[in-house]
């Protein structure tokens, strides 16, 4: 997914169950990108916290 505008744009997800873990993908200094591990947790009011763990592919 590309935002190809000038202005801000946002999307919006909506999951059945709770995601713990998914990748994003991060740019590198030389042009190209390499995926980052992230793990969801979330503390006892239910409120979603991020710790994120790159690896490279």
């Amino acid at each position: 997914m590309v935002n190809e505008e000038t202005r801000w744009a946002a999307t919006v997800h909506v999951y059945l169950t709770a995601i713990h873990h998914y990748r994003q993908y991060e740019p590198a200094p030389d042009g190209s990108f390499h995926t980052a591990e992230t793990s969801l947790w979330f503390d006892e009011c239910g409120v979603g916290r991020k710790m994120t763990r790159s690896t490279r592919s």
